[in-house]
């Protein structure tokens, strides 16, 4: 028999909601798993988006894991746990910030679901997607992981990292790995 995909999404905050939220309208899952830190909010979000999905005749089922054992066998993981920009915080501040918290949620969901597709929306995105790639790298081969920045696309099965030619308009730069669109955004 084959079995539907599965959908697990750390973080039910306003991007994680919004993620579950489109994905359960379209069908294009079976399962979606929240996970948050605040238990009682993503079973509530999960109640609503499972009734919204019966409504527009979604198959689409809306669960809560109030563990991350409970992220196990994802075909898809996405991350948009962390803490937000705060007023006065510097960027470096945020990237401290989430780097813990995103590093956790990936060593913990990789042990759990170590062949899916991890999609990383985190800010700093592109330092958080670069922390993820390098952890799903050091443990896992048949990983991906991708992000919505323009320069990482996609991790081979082969553990390389593969960028688009086309999106190439973002340039590394610094040591923290921070991304500069001056140039792209320049050459419009």
């Amino acid at each position: 028999m084959n079995q539907g995909k599965r959908v697990g999404i750390v973080g039910a905050g306003n991007v994680g909601a919004t993620v579950a939220y489109s994905l359960a309208m379209l069908g294009t899952c079976h399962e979606i798993i929240l996970r948050d830190n605040k238990i009682d909010v993503a079973k509530g979000k999960a109640l609503d988006m499972s009734q919204a999905a019966a409504a527009v005749r979604s198959h689409t089922v809306v669960t809560v894991a109030e563990d991350m054992s409970d992220l196990t066998n994802c075909d898809v993981v996405v991350i948009t746990a962390g803490s937000p920009r705060l007023p006065g915080m510097s960027r470096d501040d945020l990237l401290s910030a989430n780097a813990e918290i995103v590093g956790k949620a990936t060593r913990e969901t990789i042990r759990r679901s170590p062949n899916a597709i991890y999609i990383i929306l985190t800010n700093p995105l592109d330092a958080m997607a670069y922390l993820a790639m390098k952890l799903i790298c050091s443990g896992v081969t048949k990983s991906a992981a991708s992000s919505r920045s323009p320069s990482f696309s996609r991790l081979s099965s082969s553990t390389r990292m593969t960028i688009l030619p086309a999106l190439m308009s973002a340039m590394i730069s610094s040591v923290r790995l921070m991304l500069t669109f001056d140039w792209w955004s320049n050459r419009r």
